[in-house]
């Protein structure tokens, strides 16, 4: 009850009134003002989130205003298509990115790349992206710079990301570029903790679940796209989670 009273206030980033509070948070439309103070001051109250102002609204209190850093944040939902599996032996053919703040999508990267070798038969049926297709689109290291100053100091967030970020930095090695240490997020194992009664945690599966659609499974545009909706019903989910900062989301 708390935490959606948080979720709302928060989101206003003004001095909020009880009664609105009543209304928009636990949809109480009729009532004499006084009941409804009576019933949601004291659990406001209650909350070393929220403060009294002078007038007769909530504020967020300086703890509160720290929780709100969490939805401040800039997140960039990833998704790479490679030649196969090996960071040894394989390349990526396409990288996207999808940029998020505030809880909306803002911005996207997205970019065919010629890995210098063949893509096997088995990938070429699996993403649809073929020799040809890549044979007039720049290398990685044309694109990694690019693709860097989008990410920037954002936190990576990928379906398994340990895949993704890991052809990216032996990518970034091999070109002689700094690697990236972005604080990194995965939403299959948030889709675990956050929805433990689900049985599957695959990209489709979730995508079914908060009805998103994707036209393009397996092609990095299309993936990142879905990753980071689903991370933004994630972001919906935290409030009843009780999380409210990065390193606790981190921690889950």
């Amino acid at each position: 009850m708390q935490n959606k009273i948080f979720h709302y206030v928060a989101h206003q980033n003004r001095e909020v009134e009880l009664k609105e509070i009543a209304e928009k948070v636990f949809r109480i439309n009729e009532g004499p003002e006084p009941l409804i103070k009576r019933t949601i001051k004291p659990i406001v109250g209650s909350d070393s989130r929220f403060e009294f102002s002078n007038g007769s609204g909530v504020i967020l209190s300086e703890l509160g205003r720290e929780y709100r850093t969490l939805f401040n944040m800039t997140f960039v939902a990833v998704d790479c298509e490679t030649t196969g599996t090996s960071l040894k032996r394989d390349k990526i053919t396409e990288i996207a990115g999808i940029k998020i703040e505030e809880g909306v999508i803002v911005d996207s990267f997205e970019t065919l790349i010629n890995p210098g070798k063949y893509i096997p038969d088995n990938i070429k049926k699996l993403t649809g992206i073929t020799n040809s297709m890549v044979t007039d689109y720049p290398t990685i290291g044309e694109v990694l710079p690019d693709f860097v100053e989008f990410l920037g100091d954002s936190v990576f967030v990928a379906h398994n990301y340990h895949f993704d970020m890991k052809f990216i930095n032996v990518a970034l090695y091999r070109e002689g570029m700094q690697q990236i240490e972005n604080t990194a997020l995965c939403t299959y194992q948030l889709g675990r903790k956050l929805f433990p009664e689900n049985k599957k945690h695959d990209l489709e599966s979730l995508a079914k679940k908060f009805g998103i659609k994707n036209d393009a499974r397996h092609r990095a545009g299309g993936d990142a796209a879905a990753c980071a909706k689903i991370f933004i019903n994630y972001l919906k989910r935290l409030p009843e989670a009780d999380i409210f900062s990065l390193e606790e989301l981190v921690h889950l």
